[in-house]
Order: structure tokens, then C-alpha cells, then sequence
């Protein structure tokens, strides 16, 4: 049942065996594309600092195997999660300060 996953859980599982992937370990193949945008997604899923700060370590891990391999780069999808990340916590924030201004507005 998915209620019952652990989110930063699986996230941090899937980015454990990212890692491995990316330095070639037990003989894991190569991560592509796919790869990091599923792990970004698992991060992106987990409330707060440590959900964006997995999609951007994850899209980080991205830029700098994209340096060293030709076959690999960020794609749409990547730039996506990476923005939807970074602009939860400023639309929250907006929205609260949206909300308190009707608030006053309308107890005066």
C-alpha cells in the first residue's frame, strides 16, 4: 500500500543506488537519463529542504556526469522537476502572504 512508503526512504535508497551506478560499482550498468529523472522524482515527492535539496543534489550528480559523457545530458523532464522543486516553498510562501493580506483586508 502506498500509504505506507517512506518517501525519503525510497529516495534515499534510489539515490544510494544511484550513486553505485554512477561509479560503476557491482557492475551495475551506467545511469541514463531516465535514471536520475526517477530519483529526482522520488525527492521531489518528500516534503521540505530535504526533498529539494535531494533534487538538486540529484541534478547536480546529472550536470556533472553530463560533462564527462557525451550520451548524457539534462532533458525537459529534468529542468522540470528541478524548477516544480525549487518554486514549492516560494509559491507556499506566496500563498500565505496572499492569504494574510485578505485577511486584513477584510477586518478592517
Amino acid at each position: 500500500c502506498l500509504s505506507r512508503v517512506d518517501v525519503e526512504e525510497s529516495a534515499a535508497v534510489a539515490d544510494g543506488l544511484l550513486k553505485r551506478m554512477s561509479e560503476g560499482e557491482d557492475n551495475l550498468p551506467s545511469p541514463n537519463i531516465g535514471t536520475y529523472n526517477a530519483v529526482m522524482k522520488l525527492w521531489s515527492l518528500a516534503d521540505g529542504e530535504k526533498g529539494k535539496d535531494g533534487v538538486n543534489d540529484t541534478f547536480s550528480l546529472l550536470q556533472n556526469a553530463a560533462i564527462a559523457r557525451e550520451d548524457l545530458c539534462p532533458d525537459r523532464d529534468a529542468f522540470q522537476i528541478l524548477l516544480a522543486a525549487n518554486s514549492k516553498e516560494d509559491n507556499h510562501f506566496k500563498y500565505e502572504l496572499a492569504l494574510s493580506r485578505s485577511r486584513i483586508g477584510s477586518a478592517r
